[in-house]
């Protein structure tokens, strides 16, 4: 998906849960043909997925394009991330244990202000935000630095993680 290479935070949301959406279909599909639901998760952890720089074009990934590629960027990783753990731990509105969970690097700065892509109820003190719903995790886009926007993912019981340092990206 091309997406204009200048975006808000605001102009990012709804991008990034059109982009869950269809990467969680892909993992419901990966789960009825009997392949491995945490591809993304699992490739970044062993390193066989990278994060790659963003590209100037600001092509958003689906988790397909990301595991055919060998990785992608910060809304690329996060979103895969994302589907794949909702699918595999959050399906059904069940919560999972936080020790089931994959452990990811955290995010290099503190996610403060942020720009979550759905169920996310503000609170006066970040980060410790409150979900409306069934717990899932959800792809955060915050101000890393001026000018400059991440993105990264809430897990219930975990916290922020993020994709993109586990991919190999340097801190910003």
């Amino acid at each position: 998906m091309l997406v204009r290479s200048r975006l808000t935070a605001q102009e990012a949301v709804p991008y990034l849960r059109g982009l869950v959406g269809s990467d969680e279909h892909q993992v419901r599909r990966d789960i009825a043909a009997g392949q491995e639901p945490l591809a993304v998760t699992r490739g970044l952890l062993d390193g066989s997925l990278r994060y790659i720089r963003r590209d100037p074009r600001e092509e958003w990934k689906t988790r397909n394009q990301v595991l055919a590629e060998g990785g992608g960027d910060c809304e690329d990783l996060s979103a895969a991330v994302a589907a794949e753990l909702n699918e595999v731990f959050f399906a059904g509105g069940y919560g999972a244990e936080a020790n089931q969970i994959p452990d990811f690097p955290r995010p290099p700065r503190p996610v403060r202000n942020a720009m979550p892509s759905e169920g996310w109820v503000p609170t006066s003190i970040l980060p410790r935000p409150r979900f409306e719903g069934a717990p899932k995790a959800v792809p955060v886009v915050y101000k890393a630095k001026p000018h400059l926007y991440h993105v990264v993912v809430h897990v219930p019981g975990k916290g922020f993680i993020d994709p993109s340092m586990a991919g190999g990206m340097r801190k910003i």
